[in-house]
């Protein structure tokens, strides 16, 4: 048994001792490589125990588990765990019946897990693929942000491009063709006269009516002056 406080009474040891009965106490912190119980019983005990709880909140899931059903439900687990088979598998594994203390001192909880080795060319390969799983990671995050951006510079130019002024295009002309000849030229000049000419003529006769009528109106204007001045 382990060493617990209530295993080493007065009274208990005492009972022992009368009937001639030798405890032995493991070493502390050794119950999980020793302990019959943890090795051969406990496990299959937890493990009935919750299965009897389940079935039980299944039937009524608010109801908590008070002492009296705890009793129940762990005797019923007891009795399917605490069987003569489990309990001589604890005492052969923890090495104490048959005797062989080698189970206890090559118990892997004892010895621990080797570290496995990685020889350096592995470690740089695991590097690099970490470097390179960032990487992919932080490209595939700009690509996302830059996808949005290319569709909103999209719109943005087709905007521009529709509000852009389309300017007409300039037909060339070759100046060989334009006035090739004397002819030509003599005759657009004397087209320009005859057209700056009317222009004059027309100027003139306008003027030349402008100032009659304001000539008129300014003659009856002092004939009205004259006549209301006579009549007051």
């Amino acid at each position: 048994m382990d060493g617990h406080g209530s295993h080493t009474a007065i009274k208990f040891l005492w009972h022992c001792k009368q009937n001639k009965i030798h405890p032995l106490f493991l070493p502390a912190h050794t119950s999980h490589v020793l302990q019959p119980l943890d090795l051969g019983v406990f496990a299959p005990l937890k493990s009935r125990y919750r299965a009897e709880i389940a079935a039980l909140a299944s039937l009524d899931d608010a109801s908590p588990v008070k002492k009296e059903r705890f009793i129940t439900c762990y005797n019923s687990a007891r009795k399917e765990t605490f069987t003569p088979c489990l309990l001589r598998v604890g005492w052969q594994a923890a090495g104490l019946y048959p005797y062989n203390p080698a189970k206890g001192l090559n118990s892997s909880q004892v010895q621990g897990s080797k570290p496995r080795q990685v020889t350096p060319p592995q470690r740089e390969k695991q590097a690099l693929y970490q470097c390179l799983h960032k990487a992919g990671q932080a490209i595939d995050q700009l690509n996302a942000k830059q996808i949005p951006l290319q569709h909103r510079n999209a719109q943005l130019q087709a905007q521009i491009e529709g509000l852009a002024i389309k300017r007409r295009k300039k037909v060339p002309i070759d100046p060989n063709l334009q006035f090739a000849t004397v002819e030509t030229v003599i005759k657009a000049r004397e087209a320009l006269a005859a057209q700056e000419a009317q222009e004059a003529a027309r100027q003139t006769r306008y003027d030349a009516a402008t100032a009659a009528r304001e000539l008129a109106n300014q003659s009856f204007e002092s004939l009205q002056f004259e006549w209301q001045i006579d009549n007051f």
